[in-house]
């Protein structure tokens, strides 16, 4: 009966100092930028089936627990358009709270991409409106609150904007504000 009990001991000891191992690795690997870019890539997967449309982050890196870099960062809408396509994406995030729904970010930086906003010539709907719907519940048929996202600071450096409104149609002279098209554009907002 000791003699059970010694290799039962033992057995034990063996699982737990593996487990520990196992939690010990796996704490460090999910801190290296390729586990978070491949989970990212599961992310986006996920999303790009799900809105029937592409999303793509080349490599994230997640600096501390309250900044996250995003590399090459692609949207498109449902007609396969750019809706964005941003270089890097770099957030700082002041406050995550999860059981109130509430992400507060202090400051996103966006360099070198493009951003173009539309709405279609039919029915006026933005090309980033499925977004919307569907972060939002709308697809959902849930009562759940959306989630509450707050930004304090915006940077944007060697950004190119446009924005175009199908229902109007482009002014031959002047600034015609249903169709705008701006490079290098440099922000700083607060």
């Amino acid at each position: 009966m000791a003699k059970i009990l010694k290799i039962s001991g033992r057995i034990l000891g063996l699982i737990l100092e593996w487990t520990l191992i196992f939690f010990t690795l796996f704490a460090f690997a999910i801190r290296t930028s390729p586990v978070q870019t491949y989970l990212a890539g599961l992310a986006t997967d996920f999303l790009s089936k799900e809105l029937n449309t592409t999303l793509r982050i080349d490599r994230v890196s997640i600096v501390f627990v309250d900044r996250v870099a995003l590399d090459g960062v692609l949207a498109l809408d449902q007609q396969n358009d750019t809706l964005a396509h941003i270089q890097r994406i770099y957030l700082t995030i002041d406050k995550i709270d999860l059981n109130n729904k509430k992400i507060d970010f202090g400051k996103a930086e966006l360099e070198k991409g493009n951003v173009h906003i539309s709405r279609d010539s039919l029915y006026g709907d933005y090309n980033y409106w499925f977004l919307t719907d569907y972060f939002a519940g709308e697809k959902k048929k849930t009562k759940s609150k959306p989630f509450e996202v707050k930004l304090n600071e915006l940077l944007l450096t060697d950004v190119h904007f446009r924005y175009d409104d199908f229902r109007k149609k482009r002014k031959d002279y002047g600034i015609d504000f249903n169709h705008i098209d701006l490079s290098h554009v440099n922000l700083e907002a607060s």
